[in-house]
C-alpha cells in the first residue's frame, strides 16, 4: 500500500479513537458552571450566573418602602409566585419561598429623600459602602441557617431614588452561593454612568444661582426668595412667608444665605437657609430649604424645615 495511504488511514483512525473517547472538544469550550450573562434593569445593569433566573414582575407592586420589580433566583425556585399585588405582605422573602442549596434576591426601588441611603451619616445598623459607582448601604442578619444579606444603592438619576437588593440564602453551598452574589453586586453598574458634577468655585456660584433664579419663578418664589443674593455671603432681609409654611402673621427679619456643593451623591445641594434673633420673647431660630440639582442644573426634589417663627 502506498506511504500516502497508510498515514491518511492512520490519520483518520486516530480522529476517530479521539472522538469515541470524548477528547474531540477541548475543555475550554465546554459550558462553564460559573459562565455569566448580561442583565439590564432599567437604568441598573449588572452580570449574574447563566444558571440564575431574572424575573420582572408584569407590574412593579408597592411593598413596604418601595416598588418590587422583580426577582433573581437560582434553579427550582419559581420566582413568578414571589410576589402579587393582591398579597403585598407575601413579596418580602420569608424561609418557605427557597430551598435547600438555593438562593432568591428581590429588588426593590424607590425614591425619597429621607431614604437611608441618602442622609450624610449611615444608620447604626447598616456598613457605607459603593457600589455601582454610587454610595450604597450594606446589611447582614440570619434567620435560622439562612443568611440575609441587603445592598441599598442610591440611584444617580434622581435625588432620593434607590434600589435595594434583599438575598436569602441557604445551604448547602452557601458559600458558593454567597461569593456568587457579592461577585453580582462587584459587577453593578449604572447605564448611563454617574457623571461627577465639577466642585470648582466658580461651578458652584453658577449653580447656586441658576437654582436661585428657577425657585424665583417659582409659584409665590419671588416673595419667598427674595432676600437672597446670587453671590455666597449673609444678606439682611426682610420676608412675610417661607417656603412650605404659611404666611406668616407679621414680617419678620432674617438673615438669608445661600450655599451650593457638590455631593458624594453626584448631585448639587443647595441650602438657603434663613435665619432671625431673639426678639421681644420670640426665640431665635432658623429655617433651611435644600434643593437638590442635577450635574448639567435641571432642578430635582427639595425638602424645607426648621423652626417655626
Amino acid at each position: 500500500m502506498p506511504l500516502r495511504v497508510i498515514a491518511a488511514t492512520l490519520g483518520l483512525l486516530g480522529l476517530l479513537a479521539l472522538a469515541a473517547c470524548g477528547g474531540g472538544t477541548p475543555s475550554s469550550a465546554r459550558p462553564s458552571e460559573s459562565a455569566t450573562v448580561a442583565q439590564q434593569v432599567d437604568d441598573l445593569a449588572f452580570s449574574r450566573p447563566s444558571t440564575w433566573q431574572w424575573t420582572a414582575l408584569d407590574t412593579p407592586v408597592q411593598a413596604g418602602d418601595g416598588d418590587v420589580v422583580g426577582y433573581l433566583v437560582t434553579p427550582g425556585i419559581d420566582a413568578a409566585a414571589l410576589c402579587g399585588a393582591d398579597d403585598t405582605d407575601a413579596c418580602a422573602l420569608a424561609a418557605d419561598d427557597i430551598g435547600a442549596g438555593s438562593l432568591a434576591v428581590e429588588l426593590t426601588s424607590g425614591s425619597s429623600l429621607s431614604a437611608d441611603v441618602w442622609q450624610d451619616q449611615p444608620p447604626g445598623d447598616a456598613e457605607a459602602m459603593t457600589a455601582a459607582g454610587m454610595p450604597a448601604l450594606y446589611r447582614e442578619s440570619t434567620d435560622g441557617d439562612d443568611q440575609l444579606l441587603s445592598w441599598t444603592i442610591a440611584r444617580p438619576e434622581t435625588a432620593g431614588g434607590w434600589y435595594r437588593l434583599d438575598a436569602r440564602l441557604r445551604g448547602p453551598g452557601q458559600e458558593a452561593l454567597r461569593s456568587e452574589l457579592e461577585s453580582l453586586v462587584a459587577s453593578l453598574s449604572f447605564e448611563p454612568a454617574p457623571v461627577t458634577p465639577a466642585d470648582d468655585r466658580v461651578s458652584l456660584a453658577q449653580i447656586a444661582a441658576s437654582a436661585l433664579d428657577e425657585l424665583r419663578h417659582e409659584p409665590r418664589g419671588r416673595r419667598q426668595f427674595e432676600c437672597f443674593d446670587e453671590q455666597a455671603g449673609t444678606r439682611p432681609g426682610v420676608v412675610d412667608e417661607l417656603p412650605g409654611m404659611k404666611r406668616l402673621a407679621a414680617p419678620l427679619a432674617v438673615s438669608c444665605s445661600l450655599r451650593a456643593e457638590a455631593t458624594q451623591w453626584n448631585q448639587y445641594r443647595v441650602r438657603l437657609r434663613y435665619a432671625w434673633p431673639s426678639l421681644a420673647g420670640r426665640a431665635a431660630g432658623e429655617y433651611v430649604v435644600t434643593q437638590w440639582v442635577a450635574p448639567d442644573g435641571t432642578l430635582g426634589p427639595s425638602q424645607a424645615g426648621g423652626d417655626k417663627p
